[in-house]
């Protein structure tokens, strides 16, 4: 395993259960711990993007990888259906039908998100200096030759058009 990845892994999970502990725990206020939930769930997710848990020679069929970042997008939408259901039960409508089916949705977000996961790793660790629709469709924006610049370079400004001299 990676150690930094590790390391998040374990400050994330440290503060969740501190954050149930405390929040949940001491002062009672559920709505506000799952969006705390959320929080830590966000880093769980970052960490899965920043840095591979497994080693790429240890994959199989299964890229471990992807299904680490994939699960943690469960994680993170399993905490948005918690965060739905205590806004609801504040309201007194935990019995809403559409409670009923939200936590199902994390199959499916699971699923895109191992599928995209080395679009979105790739994405995250370049620093975002490619947009993530050129990502996901090269050919469509072939033809985009200012955002290939580098900003700022030779006089121009952010938008890649020359500024006069001095």
């Amino acid at each position: 395993n990676s150690p930094g990845y590790d390391a998040a892994r374990l400050g994330a999970k440290l503060c969740l259960t501190l954050s149930h502990i405390v929040v949940l725990g001491c002062f009672q206020r559920p709505v506000l711990c799952s969006a705390m939930s959320i929080i830590f769930g966000m880093m769980l997710v970052k960490a899965s993007l920043a840095q591979d848990p497994y080693f790429p020679e240890a994959t199989t069929r299964i890229d471990a990888n992807a299904a680490a970042f994939s699960l943690a997008m469960g994680i993170l939408f399993g905490y948005v259906s918690s965060l739905a259901a205590a806004v609801a039960d504040y309201y007194g409508q935990l019995d809403a039908p559409v409670l009923r089916y939200i936590s199902f949705v994390f199959v499916p977000i699971s699923l895109i998100a191992y599928k995209f996961h080395p679009i979105l790793r790739d994405w995250y660790r370049t620093g975002n200096t490619k947009t993530l629709l050129d990502s996901f469709c090269p050919a469509a924006h072939a033809e985009r030759p200012l955002l290939e610049r580098p900003l700022l370079d030779g006089g121009g400004d952010a938008h890649g058009l020359e500024l006069p001299g001095p």
